[in-house]
């Protein structure tokens, strides 16, 4: 999944679909902003995915992915914080 967020910034973000990838950087917000996500997104324009109720499997799958700071990548809680550390990562290449 691309967000419209991320290509606004410049970047394309893999959704949570994508499982088998070890990804650069992950955003999850608080879990109160990331349910109110859920709720809005199936009040306006719901294209499938997790549902509000069922909490315990949103739980289960933020743990999921939290996995991935063992193995060294970073996790934020905005898009924006995830932008300003890759863009940092990118300016500091040497090419």
């Amino acid at each position: 999944m691309i967000t419209e967020q991320a290509k606004k910034l410049g970047f394309w973000i893999i959704g949570a679909s994508s499982v088998n990838m070890v990804p650069d950087a992950i955003v999850i917000p608080d879990f109160e902003t990331h349910l109110g996500y859920i709720k809005y997104r199936e009040e306006h324009n719901y294209d499938g995915g997790m549902k509000s109720d069922n909490i315990e499997k949103i739980k289960s799958n933020r743990d999921y992915f939290l996995r991935f700071k063992e193995q060294g990548v970073p996790i934020f809680i905005s898009v924006d914080e995830a932008v300003t550390y890759l863009q940092n990562q990118l300016d500091n290449l040497d090419c």
